[in-house]
């Protein structure tokens, strides 16, 4: 070892630029996770424990019974699917919203969550699929959720109906009007 020299390290240099822009995409991720607290509850909020077999179901008012009974029996095909499985709470609920707000501004209107599923009550599964039932009746923009079908994760994942865009709801008012007129 008398012979090794050690290597030489030179001052990291740090750019301070004070006076510089941010990117576009660096705004839109931060307006993203800013109001990303806007769109969920909180994550500290107390939220009801579910149970590990408990089916998830809401549907808002308005949503017709047949497109709900579509989703729950898993007819609409997803389009975009996100897996929170083993995520923290604080993290899983970002997750959500962002996964949302994407959906939201690519149109996509059915999408499915997969949080795992739960083996006992106290479980972190367990947890998580609570959250993420408060969560999503709390979103607006979710118009219902059921829990998916076994080959889609079962109890431990939803289907997710998102709103119509105005362009969509357009193109179905003239469809439905072209139809009605023949």
């Amino acid at each position: 070892m008398q012979d090794v020299t050690p290597l030489t390290q030179k001052a990291a240099k740090v750019d301070t630029q004070t006076g510089s822009k941010d990117t576009p995409g660096l705004q839109h991720r931060r307006e993203v996770l800013s109001s990303a607290d806007d769109a969920l509850g909180r994550d500290d909020e107390y939220v009801e424990l579910l149970e590990p077999l408990d089916e998830l179901s809401f549907k808002r008012p308005g949503i017709q019974s047949g497109v709900f009974r579509n989703l729950r029996l898993g007819k609409y095909p997803y389009e975009a699917r996100l897996e929170i499985f083993g995520m923290r709470v604080a993290d899983a609920r970002k997750e959500v919203s962002r996964f949302i707000k994407e959906c939201l501004k690519l149109e996509i209107r059915t999408v499915a969550i997969s949080f795992g599923r739960a083996k006992e009550r106290g479980s972190h599964a367990a947890w998580l699929k609570s959250y993420v039932a408060k969560w999503l009746k709390e979103n607006e923009s979710v118009q219902g959720y059921h829990s998916a079908l076994k080959h889609h994760g079962g109890l431990g994942a939803v289907y997710v109906i998102l709103q119509k865009s105005e362009r969509k709801r357009m193109e179905t008012l003239e469809r439905h009007q072209r139809r009605m007129s023949q």
